[in-house]
Protein backbone atom coordinates (compact mmCIF):
# COMPACT_ATOMS: atom_id res chain seq x y z
CA UNK A 1 0.00 0.00 0.00
CA UNK A 2 2.87 2.23 0.53
CA UNK A 3 4.40 1.81 -2.87
CA UNK A 4 0.78 3.14 -4.35
CA UNK A 5 0.96 6.20 -1.88
CA UNK A 6 4.54 6.95 -3.27
CA UNK A 7 3.61 6.59 -6.82
CA UNK A 8 0.73 8.90 -6.40
CA UNK A 9 2.74 11.36 -4.83
CA UNK A 10 5.20 11.36 -7.54
CA UNK A 11 2.56 11.29 -9.97
CA UNK A 12 0.73 14.32 -8.80
CA UNK A 13 4.31 16.20 -8.57
CA UNK A 14 5.21 15.11 -12.15
CA UNK A 15 1.82 16.59 -13.20
CA UNK A 16 2.23 19.76 -11.40
CA UNK A 17 5.61 19.87 -13.27
CA UNK A 18 4.48 19.40 -16.65
CA UNK A 19 1.85 21.73 -16.41
CA UNK A 20 4.13 24.31 -15.52
CA UNK A 21 5.91 23.77 -18.33
CA UNK A 22 5.40 26.95 -21.19
CA UNK A 23 7.81 25.35 -23.63
CA UNK A 24 5.40 22.39 -24.60
CA UNK A 25 2.63 22.60 -27.35
CA UNK A 26 -0.65 22.09 -25.95
CA UNK A 27 -1.37 18.81 -27.83
CA UNK A 28 1.57 17.35 -25.66
CA UNK A 29 0.35 18.52 -22.65
CA UNK A 30 -2.83 16.58 -22.82
CA UNK A 31 -0.78 13.82 -23.68
CA UNK A 32 1.14 13.87 -20.71
CA UNK A 33 -1.49 14.95 -18.34
CA UNK A 34 -3.47 11.92 -19.38
CA UNK A 35 -0.40 9.38 -19.35
CA UNK A 36 0.14 10.69 -16.13
CA UNK A 37 -3.56 10.37 -14.30
CA UNK A 38 -3.58 6.71 -15.92
CA UNK A 39 -0.22 5.85 -14.35
CA UNK A 40 -1.71 5.35 -10.63
CA UNK A 41 -5.18 3.92 -11.63
CA UNK A 42 -3.54 1.31 -13.67
CA UNK A 43 -1.30 0.54 -10.74
CA UNK A 44 -3.97 0.27 -8.22
CA UNK A 45 -6.04 -1.83 -10.69
CA UNK A 46 -2.80 -4.31 -11.23
CA UNK A 47 -2.11 -3.78 -7.30
CA UNK A 48 -5.99 -4.97 -6.44
CA UNK A 49 -5.98 -7.99 -8.82
CA UNK A 50 -2.72 -8.89 -7.14
CA UNK A 51 -4.26 -8.63 -4.04
CA UNK A 52 -7.09 -10.75 -4.47
CA UNK A 53 -5.02 -13.47 -6.09
CA UNK A 54 -3.01 -14.10 -3.47
CA UNK A 55 -5.89 -13.90 -0.95
CA UNK A 56 -7.79 -16.62 -2.84
CA UNK A 57 -4.80 -18.98 -3.29
CA UNK A 58 -4.18 -18.39 0.41
CA UNK A 59 -8.10 -19.69 1.43
CA UNK A 60 -7.95 -22.22 -1.09
CA UNK A 61 -9.20 -25.28 0.89
CA UNK A 62 -9.36 -27.50 -2.38
CA UNK A 63 -5.49 -27.38 -3.23
CA UNK A 64 -4.95 -28.69 0.44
Amino acid sequence: MYVLLILIVVDVLGLFSVLRRNDLDPINKVVFTLCIILLPIVGIIIYYLFLSSRKRRKFDISKR
